[in-house]
């Protein structure tokens, strides 16, 4: 398991906990209100004028309250369980270090279906094969599911034209596309990092700007700002402005590293400067 991975994992119990402790607490609350409930008769009206009125007013309060709260934690705890669920299933993560070998195996396999649909579109459309040599040849020869060459050669899918539909051969052409783009630019990015790493002899290269620093963090894969205390509201707007977010656990603002975040820092420290000089 790798560093990303690690903290993958990390993120989803941190998620798992957090939906775990909403659900207690809805728990807490739902039995507060029922045992409060269950010291008032059912039907019992409020005795207007009685002694008892104030205290069972006061309980229908506390009742309320707490089924509200209730309510409002188990919420909470789904949308965290959500949350952690989902964590992962985004795909190939740059932040990944390991994400160049499986975009490359995420290439081999885009290429391969090509081809295939490519071939089973050729031998559903020929004119000298009988439908059972056709389904012979889908799943012998190209590992096709029995059921699915079936309906291939029958249209069944694509309204009575066989084999794959051009939609499915353009989107696939789309995604390798995309796909080897990404392997490009990940694969630049690690050669800037390389050089970088020479020219400052050190993995994350940090530039003092004032009080600023700046970080390129290739083993987080994020361009970062760290300031030497909480900046100004109006310095606060710039960096959000240009999509830089607070990450406690790094103490810094950061965004994911690329060409147009290294430009956005640049212009975020201008403006800073800029603000600066106009109030001096």
């Amino acid at each position: 398991m790798n560093s990303y991975e690690q903290r993958q994992v990390d993120r989803r119990q941190r998620l798992e906990d957090a939906a775990r402790k909403a659900n207690a607490e809805a728990a807490r609350r739902f039995d507060t209100a029922h045992e409060i409930g269950s010291h008032i008769p059912f039907g019992q009206p409020i005795m207007v004028g009685h002694h008892s009125e104030k205290r069972h007013r006061g309980d229908i309060e506390r009742i309320d309250n707490n089924m509200r709260k209730g309510v409002e934690a188990s919420e909470k705890a789904d949308y965290y369980a959500e949350k952690a669920a989902s964590v992962g299933t985004g795909g190939i993560s740059s932040d990944d270090p390991e994400a160049i070998d499986k975009l490359r195996e995420k290439l081999a396999d885009l290429e391969q279906a090509q081809a295939t649909m490519k071939a089973a579109n050729k031998i559903c459309k020929s004119k000298k094969l009988s439908d059972e040599d056709k389904i012979d040849m889908l799943v012998d020869d190209l590992g096709i599911e029995e059921i699915q060459a079936g309906r291939l050669i029958t249209g069944a899918d694509t309204y009575g034209r066989p084999g794959f539909p051009s939609y499915s051969l353009s989107n696939n052409n789309a995604n390798i596309r995309s796909t080897k783009q990404r392997i490009v630019e990940l694969e630049q990015r690690d050669e800037v990092r390389v050089v970088m790493e020479e020219k400052h002899d050190t993995p994350n290269p940090e530039r003092q700007y004032g009080d600023i620093t700046y970080r390129d963090n290739f083993e987080m894969n994020r361009v970062q700002l760290i300031f030497p205390g909480k900046p100004d509201d109006a310095t606060r707007t710039i960096l959000k402005a240009n999509g830089f977010r607070w990450a406690h656990s790094e103490g810094a603002w950061q965004r994911q590293l690329t060409g147009n975040a290294q430009h956005a820092a640049r212009i975020v420290l201008r403006k800073i400067e800029e603000n600066i000089v106009g109030k001096a």
